[in-house]
């Protein structure tokens, strides 16, 4: 499809950027950083999912809103706008994306940046990868890391919490989370494993986007002034200051004992993952990390970077 038939939008902002993930990595603390920003324009919500939908018309976070939407309706309450706007914007499959438009230039005032963070983002294909660059002539990506060990403890928690609907007074167990990991690992092309995954991500996004245009950070060093600042280089904003002292979606500080059984069943399935994050960042991998890689982990030290 030619850029003319394209919702003209898109080409306005200097900048158009995609947060790609990884889920669990301070996307939400780097949206809220973002929504505060002078020259950066992001949506209403966080977490779009509008490109996961446009690639395979699947999508969970669709389908938890849709039955949400069905809930509200079934209670005869008034849904939120947003919320049936979302599920419009992703089902009617616009060819020239004006629906999603509608919503990521909802706040546009002519802001030098404009774009939406979705960690699902972090599994799409390199052909979509190349349909979003394509939207704007400086379209740039940010990938968040974090310890893919770490990543995967914060996210069984993530998935134990929901059950609780959100409740974070009860203190969730080890051996629930080694017991959530196991379960995780059972399901055949898992997607809460390939989040961890960050070399596929990598792959698929250089293949379809010149390698200026990608900005990889991690999570474990991101709350320091010096890498917010590196952010906003690569965005092409102003440095400003961050909130550092604000975690968005921390988990419970009771919950960061970090079991020895959990980490030795996480490194069987993405060891590998430290060796190619290793080759390819080398130095610039945060220490947390290079514990695991080197093997002599100090699992107090561990427990204190899992958020």
């Amino acid at each position: 499809m030619s850029a003319a038939q394209i919702d003209h939008r898109f080409s306005e902002p200097t900048t158009l950027f995609f947060g790609v993930g990884a889920q669990k990595a301070g996307t939400s603390w780097l949206h809220a950083y973002l929504n505060q920003h002078p020259e950066a324009c992001v949506p209403p919500g966080k977490e779009m999912h509008y490109w996961s939908y446009w690639q395979t018309g699947l999508s969970f976070h669709h389908d938890v809103q849709k039955k949400r939407l069905a809930g509200l309706r079934e209670a005869g309450e008034q849904p939120p706008e947003f919320l049936q706007r979302s599920i419009t914007m992703r089902e009617t499959r616009d060819p020239m994306h004006g629906l999603y438009a509608d919503i990521v230039f909802e706040r546009f005032k002519g802001q030098k940046l404009v774009g939406e963070i979705t960690p699902d983002y972090s599994n799409l294909s390199v052909d979509t990868f190349a349909q979003m660059a394509a939207l704007n002539a400086d379209t740039r990506f940010v990938f968040l890391m974090r310890d893919p060990i770490e990543r995967l403890h914060s996210a069984m928690r993530k998935q134990l919490r929901a059950r609780d609907n959100g409740d974070r007074s009860r203190k969730i167990g080890n051996e629930e989370i080694l017991n959530e990991l196991k379960t995780m690992l059972g399901r055949k092309n898992s997607t809460a494993l390939r989040r961890s995954r960050y070399n596929l991500t990598i792959a698929n996004l250089e293949a379809a986007v010149a390698p200026e245009k990608i900005g990889y950070f991690f999570y474990e060093d991101m709350f320091e002034k010096r890498n917010v600042d590196d952010i906003c280089d690569f965005l092409g904003i102003a440095r400003k200051p961050g909130d550092f002292d604000t975690k968005v979606n921390v988990g419970n500080p009771r919950e960061r004992e970090f079991d020895p059984a959990f980490r030795a069943l996480a490194l069987e399935h993405v060891g590998d993952v430290y060796d190619l994050m290793k080759a390819r960042f080398g130095d610039h991998l945060p220490q947390a990390w290079k514990m695991h890689i080197d093997g002599d982990v100090d699992l107090s030290k561990v427990a204190e970077n899992v958020k």
